[in-house]
């Protein structure tokens, strides 16, 4: 079963999101110790579970939320659009 579209974020978004460079995130993929699935598109372009990086989102950030990344996540949801970068 093939993830629906508005469900996956790309490696930009991602590393957007927490404020680091896209190739940590293709190196946290890669960490056994880090809950994130790279799944590959059509074109082979790598994608990760927005349920993922939520739940990875939320253990880093645990009581030290921030409030403009949480709304950042939020309105990419709402619109499914990108996530505004830095």
């Amino acid at each position: 079963m093939t993830p629906d579209e508005d469900d996956l974020m790309t490696r930009r978004e991602v590393a957007s999101l927490f404020g680091v460079v896209s190739p940590t995130v293709k190196n946290w993929a890669r960490n056994e110790r880090v809950a994130l699935t790279e799944i590959r598109d059509d074109q082979d372009k790598p994608k990760y579970r927005r349920a993922e990086v939520k739940a990875l989102y939320a253990s880093v950030f645990r009581g030290f939320e921030s409030r403009s990344t949480a709304s950042r996540l939020r309105r990419r949801e709402r619109v499914g659009g990108d996530v505004p970068g830095r």
